[in-house]
């Protein structure tokens, strides 16, 4: 788990939180998001934001029942698919 944040006016961020799927259920990420959560409000950070693939119905579940709720939907374009390349909204 990565944990960036210094300052009181700085959100904080979580990335990469995973748990292997025989050690899921045990109460390890829970552990480590408290443990995150508590580093963050030691540094005087109220706000704290992580990412979770739309495609991850298990992770997604993992954090609403920690109370997380989504704010933001965040769009790729992904230059190598086939969709992207026969779109090609930047040519006139």
């Amino acid at each position: 788990m990565k944990l960036l944040g210094s300052s009181p006016a700085a959100s904080g961020r979580i990335s990469e939180v995973f748990v292997s799927e025989s050690l899921r259920g045990g109460g390890i990420g829970r552990r480590l998001l408290a443990f995150a959560l508590e580093w963050f409000h030691s540094q005087q950070i109220t706000r704290v934001e992580l990412q979770v693939v739309a495609g991850n119905p298990d992770g997604i579940r993992f954090y609403r029942q920690l109370g997380w709720h989504e704010e933001l939907l965040q769009m790729v374009w992904d230059t190598t698919s086939a969709q992207a390349l026969s779109r090609q909204p930047f040519r006139s």
